[in-house]
């Protein structure tokens, strides 16, 4: 009830398609596991994608990381 409407999506005709991998590696500490998307570890100051408005991306999520972890978007409203 809090969310705005979306209205539905028809077929869409894919203009980019990307692939995303979810590995785990070793902090630059050295203490600590954290994930890594396509090699990098999240940096709120980096833009990896940038999305155009009203066009349609398929994205495929790859989960090699030796557990199971939530992959979101964030700063973004998007439909799936």
């Amino acid at each position: 009830e809090r969310l705005r409407p979306i209205a539905p999506l028809g077929r869409p005709a894919v203009s980019r398609r990307l692939v995303f991998t979810e590995t785990m590696a070793m902090n630059a500490t050295g203490m600590e596991m954290g994930f890594l998307i396509n090699g990098k570890a999240f940096d709120m100051e980096r833009v990896d994608i940038v999305a155009r408005a009203g066009e349609t991306e398929l994205w495929e999520i790859v989960n090699q990381a030796d557990m199971d972890h939530p992959f979101h978007v964030h700063g973004t409203q998007f439909q799936v």
